[in-house]
């Protein structure tokens, strides 16, 4: 409240208040005494009022800063934006190998895993040089700025920002899927169709968070005992989203060929190697026909992940399998005789 004269202003209002008053010698002196101690107190409440005020004002301009919340808001709002960059002019004929895909299918590797073999140089290569050019033609405070400057730097600190968290990366791959399929993905059905991905490999995402040495002993191609062992655990680990029963079949035929037969390192494989298989395996495991059509599907699906990981080259892995499919054929006619 503040007095001028007869009238105050409270509330942002005039008010008038009366002057008129009666007072004895007796009350006198007491509102004598009480205006000298409501001066007093009339100033504490103004520098309590002072400090308020301040503090107010203190308040309003720090919430106008721009604060952590808005911050974090405003960086959701990009990573929710991020899959939506796959659909940019600059990225919009981008694609992984389609038929690499489909060779990654064929062995029925969990998605996460095929997106890891995806992932060449050659792809992430071209990946960041489109990523350059849209963050050289955008304006700096641009979304599509910051989304292809960010990705870039998860591109380069790969080892400790896994892939497979960036939302673009997994937008590129089911573009990549959906164009091997025939079809068109655009951008309206990106998020229902992240979600699904997301679903459907929900169990393999939890053992890889649990255990993140899971995709790089899957990429691992490191040399001798040490490698084959490596290699194995990695194509074992792969398996994770396919029927238990599966699962143990493949490990059991894929251990009996690495460790009773004792075969030697990957690089070393020759159709020979497949051909004296085949003969200790028909001698020492005393096998039945569904054994021998186990035993070469196993194999070749084992064949097929060190290839996609770069263990085996394509041309030697074709061999291989060629030389696999002939000599279980050949142990089939044996039975078909012996019948």
């Amino acid at each position: 409240m503040i007095f001028s004269g007869r009238f105050a202003i409270l509330n942002d209002s005039i008010c008038r208040y009366s002057t008129a008053s009666n007072f004895t010698s007796s009350n006198l002196d007491l509102r004598m005494a009480k205006k000298g101690k409501s001066k007093k107190a009339g100033m504490v409440r103004r520098q309590q009022q002072k400090q308020h005020k301040k503090a107010l004002q203190r308040h309003k301009t720090i919430a106008r800063r721009p604060g952590r919340s808005g911050s974090s808001q405003q960086l959701k709002q990009l990573l929710h934006t991020l899959p939506r960059l796959a659909f940019a002019p600059e990225l919009d004929d981008l694609r992984m190998d389609t038929q690499r895909l489909e060779a990654l299918q064929q062995e029925n590797l969990p998605e996460p895993i095929q997106v890891m073999r995806l992932l060449t140089p050659e792809f992430l290569d071209k990946l960041d040089q489109y990523l350059a050019q849209m963050e050289e033609g955008s304006g700096p405070q641009s979304s599509k700025h910051m989304l292809a400057k960010a990705t870039r730097h998860q591109l380069e600190n790969s080892e400790q920002i896994p892939h497979l968290s960036n939302p673009l990366l997994i937008a590129l791959y089911l573009r990549t899927q959906a164009a091997l399929q025939g079809s068109t993905l655009e951008m309206d059905e990106i998020y229902p169709a992240m979600r699904d991905f997301e679903s459907r490999n929900s169990e393999f995402i939890e053992q890889m968070t649990a255990d993140p040495d899971l995709l790089k002993n899957a990429m691992l191609t490191p040399e001798g005992e040490e490698a084959s062992t490596a290699q194995s655990e990695g194509f074992f680990q792969s398996l994770s989203g396919q029927p238990e029963t599966d699962v143990r079949r493949i490990r059991e035929d894929v251990e009996l060929f690495l460790e009773d037969f004792d075969a030697p390192t990957p690089t070393e494989w020759t159709s020979a190697t497949i051909s004296e298989f085949v003969a200790w395996f028909m001698a020492e495991a005393n096998p039945v026909q569904d054994d021998l059509q186990s035993i070469q599907s196993s194999l070749s699906i084992y064949l097929g992940f060190l290839a996609s990981t770069g263990v085996l080259d394509t041309e030697n892995t074709t061999a291989l399998q060629g030389e696999l499919e002939r000599k279980i054929k050949d142990a089939e006619a044996q039975f078909a005789i012996a019948s």
